[in-house]
């Protein structure tokens, strides 16, 4: 983690800890912020915009935010470039500054969750996988393609942060499950948002069903009138 100030990258998304997010880097501020850590191996905090704009603008980012390392990275016309960047530890920002780079710089303290008692954690954990499990094999049904094959996270905390990633959720909902630091709490709040979710993609299936059934009984109907 840097021990002293970091660039900052402003971003209209919230960035998990060991979740991957492809960017595309197209700002001289940006691929110069890039440059430099490509060259020295240092890590950038990716925070969520909290107001402003990205483009061309002084955004204000949230507090706390995510490191993130840098795995590719492919060189573009014009000097832009497509890099896929790796989430590492959370970080709570003490101050930003907007000189003396083009980007930000922030100068920050780590944070992780608490430690969590086993017997309460493990089963809970259990739960959440089983939920997100069906959860996944519920959409790629009502996609019509065959479920991939996956393995979640046997460490509950990873667990959390791939389910609060995965989940179609709101900005604002996300940036709440990164600055949660207690493992069960986030986790008991997933196991509520999955159930909801569950049910939810249940009742748009049945639906969707409904309406293809009256559809081919129009068709048929049509059909027989047609003879």
């Amino acid at each position: 983690m840097p021990a002293g100030p970091f660039p900052l990258f402003p971003l209209h998304t919230v960035l998990f800890p060991r979740m991957p997010l492809p960017l595309h880097i197209f700002e001289e501020r940006y691929k110069r912020m890039v440059r430099h850590c490509l060259e020295t191996d240092q890590l950038f905090g990716a925070v969520l915009i909290q107001d402003g704009r990205e483009i061309d603008g002084s955004p204000a980012p949230h507090m706390v935010g995510t490191y993130a390392r840098i795995h590719a990275a492919k060189e573009l016309k014009e000097g832009r470039l497509n890099i896929l960047v790796v989430g590492t530890d959370r970080f709570r920002l003490t101050e930003y500054m907007r000189e003396p780079e083009p980007y930000m710089l922030g100068i920050g303290e780590p944070i992780c969750d608490a430690e969590e008692d086993q017997s309460v954690l493990t089963p809970l954990a259990n739960d959440v996988s089983a939920l997100f499990q069906n959860y996944f094999h519920l959409l790629t049904e009502q996609a019509g393609v065959e479920m991939p094959e996956f393995e979640l996270p046997e460490n509950p905390s990873d667990l959390s942060f791939v389910v609060a990633a995965a989940v179609q959720l709101p900005n604002p909902t996300r940036q709440e499950y990164l600055e949660i630091t207690d493992t069960v709490q986030r986790l008991t709040q997933e196991r509520e948002l999955l159930t909801v979710e569950i049910a939810r993609v249940k009742t748009l299936t049945a639906g969707h069903n409904k309406q293809a059934k009256r559809l081919n009984a129009v068709r048929i109907k049509q059909l027989v009138n047609r003879n």
